[in-house]
């Protein structure tokens, strides 16, 4: 397992999101659950409901949490010859600026004691790979975003 940089171990391996038994807790009295850490593997994949992927976004460009400095790119986007610096994948903001992904993650309360943390990038994931984040994340993530998309 990964660490955070207090040396709290949260995360489950990369290529799964976390299972109840997999959860530490960080802050007292909260339990955060890793959620699009997905390695070289793309699973589950399928539908998400309508307005998901606005709110989703919403939350991405809002509400950013450990910025880092570099991109962590697509491993899931094949690179052409052309393509000799990678680029880091992007998402349009509503007025149409293109929002760089893979440098931050976002933190989703949900209505317990869970945080859900993931990857900025679990936007790209979903609109370009259809990657189907657990019902749970997908209802914290609506919850949340309500106000942030104008």
């Amino acid at each position: 397992m990964a660490s955070i940089r207090d040396g709290t171990k949260i995360w489950p391996p990369v290529g799964q999101d976390s299972e109840p038994s997999d959860w530490k807790e960080f802050e007292k009295g909260k339990v955060y659950r890793a959620i699009g850490w997905l390695g070289r593997k793309l699973q589950p994949t399928g539908d998400v409901p309508d307005g998901f992927l606005e709110s989703l976004l919403g939350l991405v460009w809002s509400k950013r949490a450990h910025p880092m400095r570099g991109y962590h790119f697509c491993q899931f986007c094949e690179l052409s010859e052309d393509d000799l610096h990678w680029r880091p994948a992007t998402v349009a903001l509503p007025d149409g600026t293109l929002f760089n992904l893979g440098s931050a993650e976002i933190w989703v309360p949900a209505d317990d004691s869970t945080v859900f943390c993931a990857p900025n990038l679990i936007i790209h994931y979903v609109k370009e790979h259809r990657y189907c984040p657990p019902k749970q994340f997908i209802d914290a993530v609506m919850r949340a975003a309500k106000g942030t998309i104008e």
